[in-house]
């Protein structure tokens, strides 16, 4: 754990801004979420209320997700598995979904139909508008591995005011000069977490991200208050007809998420085995990045071997060894 705070500290202090900017609160928000390592949780995702309760309406439909969810931000990976729900004239059915994310390869499985898909963008499935790792600040800019700590390592002109911090950065994040501007409350405590966060387009002065946290967890003092509900909404800046700037939603509206906090595990060690897909060999194969189709010899999408113990295995060899020596020196006496 030691080395680990030692390199969030790092992180938190080499923001390149001007030294006066880079205020204890930013310091401890970037430091915060970054010793958050590992999330395991199950959680819904919903838009707007419907007669169905916890559904949401969408062009006549109503959707519904459910998913067990596991995320490692210290490698990249996540992990949804659940169900997605759909109703035509009130008839209420369950499709099975799986969706993977190992770093390198995203990986989209349905049973049902015994097919999967493998491409290199998660960015579809595992966007903002469907992953709770949003509410801590993460999958922000429409890039899977963008979150608030890369956005304001990148940021200038930080201010800070009570419990509310305000930045401009380059949106695609390469030192240009300012084309967003981020605005973020903060809980307060040791371990402050984002409350709400607000993106805004700054020629045209617009919201195109707004995320806000329902309610945290109630831990003890010092630990963390993790968020466990809250919403995410898209816009497009637009011109209106009086040539005044306005904006309209993206996709299905406003996504609200809530996580069961019974089900809630932060920084848990989670094996690399359990972010895999297990697939029987019917499943038919296509490979977006090439138009590969195939079928699959491997039963999970993570077929690497885990890191070997080079040293654990030298010690069972000399043990090996040893024990053929004194073997052999017994016989020989």
């Amino acid at each position: 754990m030691k080395h680990v705070l030692a390199k969030s500290v790092f992180l938190a202090l080499a923001i390149h801004c001007p030294a006066d900017c880079a205020t204890p609160l930013v310091e401890s928000l970037v430091h915060s979420i970054q010793e958050i390592r590992t999330i395991s949780a199950d959680f819904t995702a919903t838009i707007k209320p419907s007669r169905i309760p916890g559904a949401l309406e969408v062009q006549g439909r109503t959707l519904f997700y459910q998913y067990s969810w596991l995320l490692d931000r210290s490698q990249g990976w996540q992990l949804f598995d659940g169900e997605h729900g759909i109703t035509d004239d009130d008839q209420w059915t369950y499709q099975k979904q799986v969706f993977a994310w190992d770093g390198t390869d995203y990986i989209a499985y349905t049973p049902g139909l015994s097919r999967a898909l493998k491409s290199g963008d998660p960015w579809f499935s595992f966007a903002a508008t469907k992953s709770p790792a949003v509410l801590i600040g993460d999958n922000l800019l429409s890039r899977f591995s963008i979150g608030l700590p890369e956005v304001l390592d990148q940021a200038i002109h930080i201010r800070t005011e009570d419990n509310r911090l305000s930045a401009e950065f380059d949106w695609e994040l390469r030192g240009g000069a300012p084309t967003h501007k981020i605005v973020v409350d903060i809980i307060a405590g040791r371990h402050c977490l984002p409350k709400r966060i607000a993106v805004t387009e700054l020629s045209r002065g617009a919201d195109v991200t707004v995320v806000e946290v329902d309610s945290f967890t109630d831990g003890p003092a010092g630990e963390w208050r993790m968020p466990i509900s809250g919403s995410i909404e898209t816009f497009q800046p637009i011109r209106l007809s009086d040539g005044s700037v306005g904006q309209r939603s993206l996709g299905v509206g406003r996504m609200h998420i809530a996580i069961d906090p019974l089900t809630l595990s932060v920084n848990e060690n989670l094996a690399r085995s359990r972010f895999s897909i297990h697939l029987p060999s019917t499943v038919s194969w296509l490979d977006e990045r090439t138009g590969e189709t195939f079928k699959s010899e491997a039963e999970s999408i993570n077929d690497v071997p885990e890191a070997t113990n080079i040293p654990a295995i030298l010690l069972a060899l000399v043990s090996v060894g040893v024990v053929l020596v004194l073997l052999i020196g017994s016989r020989r006496k």
